[in-house]
């Protein structure tokens, strides 16, 4: 084990025309990094920091008055070379016939010893940039980094696979796009509860470094650059609205390189999908129970509030035959069941903390999937419900939650005053895949990128 300083460099975002903005940004984030004690072994930069992220096209970026690859990374070069920085940075690499979404990493010899291009496209991505075909964990004097761009981080096999290449740390350059509505606020499921949550799943550190601002009048940026230790904690977060550079030390482990398990195998062997097929349009109400006991009170508070399906541990008492509602406990074990609404299926807590059980399950059309013997664990809970776009009902002696596909919380309950969490879903929001305009997680699968 070893200890290394490593820092996520926050700088404005900029259009494609302010180029020159975005260099001067990420010279000012190096010149920092100079301050910094203990001395900074790595510097992470943003997704597209040079020299935009929202190109509109080819033709405009290659039109725009902007440093060539090769020249940016000589630049790059000669300050990593100048402050003794290893820097990884994301930048638009044009090959000639393609645009990638990329990021380097330059050594302190000013050498560009790797690129990773990104996987998951997302949204506008789609419009300009091309896939990466390999996920790849680029060689250093500090160990092996891997390298996941943004959305990719939304892909557990991306991780996975960077985990099996002997990743030692993930950096991450982002663009984590501010998804809430009201001013002044700024809401994203990676840094609220996927990135401490894939830390924790895969024993990495994170070091992800975002922008913050508007890039045009529909995108900005949530900011809240993170580094999170490889057990999920939040070592340092900056906030969303400033340029700055965030730095704290974290200790790797010799690579882990494990080898492909059965069941990853048999993952990677599903490569068509069964989308959810609701059976109703009209919400779906679920109660959950921590109680087998259903009284007659009770029982009629349930028929008045027109409840679809019952969810309790043990097998539920005192319930009139044939029961006004779906059933479900935990002696089902785990499987899947076509119910009148929908495709539901039954699994345990302790197999959620891998990801592949669920994401076979959401694979094969599953649009409810019902946790037994759940622990209070929101964002392990809300990173399977975002990454698999299903919803997730989880049942515990002493907690109840539901979450949406988008990872909302829709209920909750320590069942300290009340006999039951009620909450309602639309289970037809299961079948959408979208996470954005032209991004349909499943049709995101790049199988062979993870092989």
């Amino acid at each position: 084990m070893k200890t290394l300083c490593v820092a996520a460099g926050q700088i404005p975002a900029y259009r494609l025309e302010q180029a020159a903005e975005s260099l001067r940004a990420i010279e000012q984030a190096i010149l920092q990094c100079t301050a910094a004690n203990p001395p900074i072994d790595l510097l992470v930069l943003p997704e597209c920091a040079y020299p935009a992220y929202l190109i509109n096209s080819a033709e405009r970026y290659r039109s725009a008055a902007i440093l060539s690859n090769t020249d940016f990374l000589r630049q790059l070069g000669d300050w990593a070379s100048q402050h003794h920085l290893h820097i990884l940075c994301g930048y638009v690499e044009d090959t000639g016939s393609a645009l990638y979404n990329s990021a380097a990493l330059v050594t302190p010899n000013g050498l560009v010893v790797g690129k990773y291009r990104k996987s998951f496209l997302w949204g506008a991505d789609n419009h300009y940039f091309q896939a990466g075909e390999q996920i790849n964990a680029l060689d250093s004097d500090l160990g092996k980094i891997g390298v996941a761009i943004c959305a990719d981080a939304r892909a557990p096999e991306i991780i996975a696979r960077q985990q099996m290449n002997g990743a030692q740390l993930l950096a991450l350059p982002t663009c984590w796009v501010n998804v809430a509505q009201p001013p002044a606020r700024y809401e994203n499921p990676q840094p609220e509860f996927l990135i401490p949550c894939r830390a924790r799943e895969f024993g990495l550190p994170f070091v992800c470094a975002d922008k913050f601002g508007q890039e045009s009048d529909k995108t900005g940026y949530v900011g809240r650059s993170m580094i999170v230790d490889a057990h999920g904690r939040i070592l340092v977060e900056a906030p969303p609205d400033a340029e700055t550079v965030i730095w704290s030390e974290i200790e790797i482990t010799p690579p882990l390189q494990p080898k492909p398990s059965a069941a990853w195998e048999q993952l990677l062997q599903i490569r068509s999908t069964v989308r959810p097929t609701p059976q109703t349009l009209s919400p779906v109400r679920l109660v959950l129970s921590n109680s087998p006991i259903i009284e007659p009170e009770a029982m009629e508070r349930l028929a008045q509030q027109e409840i679809t399906l019952l969810v309790t541990l043990d097998e539920p008492q005192n319930l009139p035959s044939p029961p006004p509602f779906e059933l479900l406990w935990s002696r089902h074990g785990n499987r899947v069941i076509d119910m009148g609404f929908g495709r539901v299926a039954t699994l345990r807590f302790a197999d959620l903390h891998a990801f592949i059980p669920a994401r076979r399950l959401a694979l094969s059309g599953v649009a409810l999937l019902v946790v037994f013997d759940a622990e209070d664990d929101l964002r392990l809970l809300r990173t399977r419900a975002v990454e698999n776009r299903f919803f997730i009902a989880a049942l515990g002696r002493s907690v109840a939650t539901v979450v949406a596909p988008n990872g909302a919380l829709l209920g909750y309950s320590t069942f300290e005053d009340q006999e039951g969490l009620v909450a309602e879903v639309r289970i037809a929001e299961a079948s959408n895949k979208m996470v954005a305009p032209g991004t349909d997680i499943w049709d995101q699968r790049r199988i062979t990128t993870y092989l």
